[in-house]
Order: structure tokens, then sequence, then C-alpha cells
């Protein structure tokens, strides 16, 4: 997240997404939402000071954050509180691991296919040009 201190990431706002998470590991789908509200701003803020410039072209610190926000939901079950800080703490090894991952598809020039899934119903007929799709021919 942003660091060690400062906005929701530090300090008393660690303490409070803690809570917030606890609650929504409990079933309180309002608290995670919550949780995101208060969290995402830094988060965002933490990954952009954190991507590369040449990955940052490729792709965006809010695209990245989702997926963090995914992640630590899937995995919510296996965090282990370990005192004061360790969801933030968690929430920035995930984040680091996904930068990680970003660097590692730029690197291999690997394109995240899920992300272009929702393409594939644009693409024409078979049988059809583009070009005759595109004009509804």
């Amino acid at each position: 997240m942003a660091g060690r201190r400062g906005g929701a990431a530090g300090g008393e706002g660690c303490l409070r997404l803690e809570e917030q998470f606890e609650q929504a590991r409990g079933g309180d789908t309002e608290a995670w939402a919550r949780l995101v509200a208060l969290a995402h701003p830094s988060l965002v803020r933490w990954l952009a000071g954190h991507l590369p410039a040449r990955l940052s072209r490729r792709v965006a610190a809010d695209d990245l954050a989702q997926e963090v926000w995914t992640t630590a939901w899937q995995r919510r079950a296996s965090f282990s509180a370990r005192g004061p800080g360790s969801l933030c703490a968690w929430l920035r090894g995930i984040a680091r691991n996904k930068l990680g991952d970003a660097t590692k598809r730029a690197r291999t020039g690997k394109r995240d296919t899920a992300r272009e899934a929702g393409t594939a119903s644009q693409a024409p007929e078979r049988g059809r040009s583009p070009s005759s799709a595109a004009g509804g021919r």
C-alpha cells in the first residue's frame, strides 16, 4: 500500500482495515466493500510508485490493484493476523507478486488472454470478412 505510514495503509488505518477484513471473512460483503473503498486509493498509489516506466505503458496500476483485490478475496481464509499491520503487509505482498507477474508477462511478450476474452464476441462470424461484418453486410 502507500508504505508503512500514511493514508489508510499506515498505523490506525491498518487497524481499521483489519476490522473490516475480519467482518468480511465472516461473510459481511458490505465490510469488504468498505475495506476496498478505504484501501484502494492507497494501493493504487503504492502500485503506481513501484511500477517500472516501461511497464506502466502496458498495464495500469488500477488494473493491478483489481487483481490484488481478487486474489485477496480468493485467499482471505488463508490470511493469518500476526500483529498490527499484518493485513497491510499481506496485501503489499500480493501486490508485489502481481507486479512481478506483470513484469514477467511484459518481458516474455505474453498477453493476458483473460483480458482479451471479451473481444471474442466481437469477432466476425466464420466465413465473413472483418470489413463486411463491420458494415453489417
